[in-house]
């Protein structure tokens, strides 16, 4: 006997193409400047610190290994962040945004953030209640 409202036992799934139907949608306002959803992932996260250390901002953006370095390295040929050895320990290796990142990120926040909302909505979900939900998610794993 089936019943009437079946239970996905796969959340992670539809998450994964709602997180992709997202990025989608950010990534085509990112075109017009030049970036990638990682740049973006990037610089949004250091714009909310002052030096960023390299490990925890891979962790922040779940950016892993070669391709955050690549990342990085995008975003200091582009003039948008500053990449420093750490004064007390030479081997960690610090992220900062320069003055022209600093204001490309201002600049692209909204728009991401209506982008990212716009996507989110056309799902027929309520950014609102997400946020809530994320938030007390963030509160769990930190």
């Amino acid at each position: 006997m089936g019943t009437r409202h079946q239970h996905r036992t796969n959340l992670l799934l539809p998450l994964a193409r709602l997180t992709q139907h997202a990025e989608a949608a950010i990534a085509r306002v990112l075109a017009d400047s030049a970036l990638k959803v990682e740049d973006w992932r990037v610089l949004d996260d250091v714009a909310t610190r002052h030096r960023v250390p390299m490990t925890d901002l891979a962790q922040a953006t779940l950016i892993t290994g070669p391709t955050l370095t690549r990342t990085v390295d995008r975003l200091v040929s582009k003039g948008l962040i500053y990449r420093t050895a750490d004064l007390h320990d030479r081997r960690r290796v610090l992220v900062s945004l320069t003055p022209r990142g600093r204001t490309l990120r201002t600049r692209l926040a909204v728009v991401v953030a209506d982008a990212e909302r716009a996507a989110l909505e056309s799902w027929g979900l309520d950014v609102d209640q997400l946020r809530e939900l994320v938030d007390k998610t963030q509160l769990l794993t930190s």
